[in-house]
């Protein structure tokens, strides 16, 4: 299997990621900060719809049916949000979603360095790797977010698994799906959200 060689900092344990966007750090599952520059994306777990954080609970997300159609809003705890899977070198799958505006548009950049060449690419994950950290003040406050770079189409290493909220694990969901993108975009078409 063509693998490429991921740069990473630390070995730790995780099941999801977030950039703190104040702090120009990113945390694993543990609230343990943690550093890369590459990593895989999944494009079949590219996921849009409501997200509910509230201290105490656990997170709930509401997938659109379909990708990147907005569902009704459950109530007004949840706001929208996207969610894909990541491979870091070391560590493995971590889940990534965004809420927040830097974050998003950290999510959409790295979305669109590939996104056309998906279906062209069945059964690959791309490599992306982080490029430059933008400061934007042209909302109501500060914010940051990353720009990526596609590197390459790899195949997905064995361990790089994951279920999509709200449906079936992937694996039982592999004969009704044709290609890896939940809703394969025309020539034409803008981002699907």
């Amino acid at each position: 299997m063509e693998y490429p060689d991921l740069e990473y900092s630390e070995t730790t344990a995780a099941d999801w990621i977030d950039f703190k966007i104040l702090d120009k750090m990113w945390i694993n599952g543990k609230d343990n900060e943690i550093e890369f520059d590459n990593c895989l994306w999944h494009p079949r777990s590219l996921q849009s719809g409501w997200l509910k954080i509230e201290k105490g609970e656990k997170n709930d997300f509401v997938p659109d049916k379909p990708f990147g159609t907005v569902g009704m809003q459950p109530d007004d705890r949840y706001v929208r949000a996207m969610t894909a899977m990541l491979y870091l070198k070391d560590v493995g799958s971590v889940r990534w979603t965004v809420s927040n505006v830097g974050n998003t548009r950290s999510w959409i950049n790295a979305y669109t360095t590939f996104f056309k060449d998906i279906n062209d690419n069945p059964g690959k994950v791309a490599f992306i790797k982080k490029t430059n950290l933008i400061k934007d003040d042209s909302g109501k406050g500060v914010s940051r977010y990353w720009q990526w770079e596609f590197v390459k189409w790899v195949d997905q290493p064995e361990d790089f698994t994951f279920d999509l909220y709200g449906n079936k694990p992937l694996e039982e969901l592999e004969d009704n799906r044709t290609s890896n993108d939940p809703i394969p975009p025309s020539a034409d078409d803008d981002l699907p959200f």
